[in-house]
Protein backbone atom coordinates (compact mmCIF):
# COMPACT_ATOMS: atom_id res chain seq x y z
CA UNK A 1 0.00 0.00 0.00
CA UNK A 2 2.87 1.98 0.91
CA UNK A 3 4.48 1.57 -2.55
CA UNK A 4 1.57 2.49 -4.54
CA UNK A 5 0.79 5.48 -2.36
CA UNK A 6 4.66 6.78 -2.93
CA UNK A 7 3.74 5.77 -6.30
CA UNK A 8 0.65 8.19 -6.84
CA UNK A 9 2.58 10.82 -4.86
CA UNK A 10 5.37 11.05 -7.15
CA UNK A 11 3.39 11.02 -10.42
CA UNK A 12 1.31 13.30 -9.22
CA UNK A 13 4.40 15.85 -7.96
CA UNK A 14 6.16 15.06 -11.65
CA UNK A 15 2.72 16.13 -13.75
CA UNK A 16 2.40 19.52 -11.52
CA UNK A 17 5.84 20.34 -12.17
CA UNK A 18 5.93 19.32 -15.51
CA UNK A 19 2.91 21.51 -15.81
CA UNK A 20 4.09 24.69 -14.21
CA UNK A 21 7.70 24.23 -15.65
CA UNK A 22 8.74 24.87 -11.85
CA UNK A 23 11.61 23.09 -10.28
CA UNK A 24 11.13 25.03 -7.34
CA UNK A 25 7.28 23.17 -6.85
CA UNK A 26 8.75 19.75 -7.91
CA UNK A 27 11.15 19.98 -4.72
CA UNK A 28 8.51 22.11 -2.52
CA UNK A 29 5.86 19.35 -2.61
CA UNK A 30 7.80 16.99 -0.40
CA UNK A 31 9.21 19.43 1.73
CA UNK A 32 5.83 20.64 2.32
CA UNK A 33 4.51 16.52 3.31
CA UNK A 34 7.11 16.50 5.49
CA UNK A 35 5.84 19.37 7.52
CA UNK A 36 2.18 17.74 7.56
CA UNK A 37 3.44 14.31 8.73
CA UNK A 38 5.29 16.43 11.37
CA UNK A 39 2.24 17.69 13.09
CA UNK A 40 0.41 14.43 12.26
CA UNK A 41 2.62 13.21 14.86
CA UNK A 42 3.24 15.47 16.98
CA UNK A 43 -0.70 15.69 17.28
CA UNK A 44 -0.53 11.64 17.82
CA UNK A 45 2.01 12.06 20.46
CA UNK A 46 -0.23 15.15 22.31
CA UNK A 47 -3.46 12.96 22.36
CA UNK A 48 -1.79 9.89 23.51
CA UNK A 49 -2.11 8.04 20.52
CA UNK A 50 1.47 8.15 18.85
CA UNK A 51 1.84 6.80 15.37
CA UNK A 52 5.03 5.70 15.90
CA UNK A 53 3.73 2.90 18.08
CA UNK A 54 1.05 1.89 15.10
CA UNK A 55 4.16 1.76 12.54
CA UNK A 56 6.26 -0.30 15.26
CA UNK A 57 4.62 -3.15 14.67
CA UNK A 58 5.46 -2.90 11.03
CA UNK A 59 9.43 -2.84 11.39
CA UNK A 60 9.94 -5.05 15.01
CA UNK A 61 7.06 -7.17 15.66
CA UNK A 62 6.57 -7.09 19.14
CA UNK A 63 4.25 -9.24 21.56
CA UNK A 64 0.88 -7.17 22.91
CA UNK A 65 1.68 -7.45 26.26
CA UNK A 66 4.87 -5.59 25.54
CA UNK A 67 3.42 -3.08 23.77
CA UNK A 68 0.81 -2.38 26.30
CA UNK A 69 2.88 -1.62 29.16
CA UNK A 70 3.25 2.17 30.61
CA UNK A 71 7.06 2.73 29.58
CA UNK A 72 6.56 1.18 26.55
CA UNK A 73 3.69 3.45 25.31
CA UNK A 74 5.62 6.47 26.94
CA UNK A 75 8.72 5.99 24.90
CA UNK A 76 6.30 5.96 21.69
CA UNK A 77 4.71 9.11 22.49
CA UNK A 78 8.49 10.64 23.60
CA UNK A 79 9.72 8.59 20.33
CA UNK A 80 7.10 10.42 17.68
CA UNK A 81 7.77 13.96 19.24
CA UNK A 82 11.57 12.95 18.03
CA UNK A 83 10.50 12.27 14.42
CA UNK A 84 8.21 15.31 14.36
CA UNK A 85 11.00 17.51 15.58
CA UNK A 86 13.54 16.07 12.92
CA UNK A 87 10.98 16.07 10.20
CA UNK A 88 10.10 19.82 11.03
CA UNK A 89 14.24 20.94 11.46
CA UNK A 90 14.45 18.95 8.14
CA UNK A 91 11.97 20.66 6.13
CA UNK A 92 12.66 24.03 7.39
CA UNK A 93 16.66 23.25 6.68
CA UNK A 94 15.72 22.11 2.95
CA UNK A 95 13.56 25.09 2.17
CA UNK A 96 15.84 27.06 3.71
CA UNK A 97 18.19 25.21 1.11
CA UNK A 98 15.95 25.07 -1.64
CA UNK A 99 15.60 29.05 -1.76
CA UNK A 100 19.30 30.32 -0.92
CA UNK A 101 20.74 27.59 -3.20
CA UNK A 102 21.79 26.66 -6.69
CA UNK A 103 19.82 23.79 -8.31
CA UNK A 104 22.72 21.50 -8.30
CA UNK A 105 23.81 22.46 -4.84
CA UNK A 106 20.27 21.67 -3.54
CA UNK A 107 19.98 18.41 -4.83
CA UNK A 108 23.21 17.48 -2.93
CA UNK A 109 22.93 19.67 0.07
CA UNK A 110 19.31 18.15 0.52
CA UNK A 111 20.81 14.60 0.48
CA UNK A 112 23.15 15.26 2.39
CA UNK A 113 20.39 17.24 5.18
CA UNK A 114 18.15 14.52 5.10
CA UNK A 115 20.37 11.58 5.58
CA UNK A 116 22.67 12.73 8.03
CA UNK A 117 19.00 13.81 10.08
CA UNK A 118 17.83 10.52 9.56
CA UNK A 119 20.80 8.41 10.75
CA UNK A 120 20.56 10.13 13.89
CA UNK A 121 17.19 10.07 14.38
CA UNK A 122 17.67 6.42 14.23
CA UNK A 123 20.22 6.10 16.56
CA UNK A 124 18.48 7.76 18.91
CA UNK A 125 15.26 5.57 18.30
CA UNK A 126 17.26 2.43 18.70
CA UNK A 127 18.87 2.80 21.69
CA UNK A 128 16.36 4.77 23.50
CA UNK A 129 14.03 1.57 22.88
CA UNK A 130 16.84 -0.24 23.70
CA UNK A 131 17.77 1.37 26.82
CA UNK A 132 13.77 1.64 27.61
CA UNK A 133 13.09 -1.68 27.51
CA UNK A 134 16.02 -3.09 30.24
CA UNK A 135 14.86 -0.11 32.13
CA UNK A 136 11.45 -2.27 32.01
CA UNK A 137 13.09 -5.22 33.13
CA UNK A 138 13.43 -6.43 28.96
CA UNK A 139 16.38 -8.09 27.18
CA UNK A 140 16.38 -7.03 23.67
CA UNK A 141 18.11 -9.87 21.49
CA UNK A 142 19.39 -8.99 18.27
CA UNK A 143 19.77 -12.13 15.97
CA UNK A 144 20.61 -12.01 12.34
CA UNK A 145 17.70 -12.90 9.15
CA UNK A 146 15.56 -13.26 12.11
CA UNK A 147 12.99 -10.72 14.22
CA UNK A 148 14.51 -9.51 17.89
CA UNK A 149 13.93 -11.74 20.43
CA UNK A 150 12.76 -10.11 23.91
CA UNK A 151 13.36 -11.92 26.95
CA UNK A 152 11.38 -10.92 30.18
CA UNK A 153 10.45 -12.24 33.29
CA UNK A 154 6.94 -10.73 33.36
Amino acid sequence: MLLLFGTILITLRTVIAFVTGSAFLYFAQPTAGTVAISVALLVSAVVGRPFTQRFAHDFCPMDPAIMRRPLVRQFFIRISVLWATVLMLNAGLVFWLLVSSSLRSFVLERSVVTYGLTAIAIFFSITGFVAMMRRDGITVQWANNQAPRFDSEF
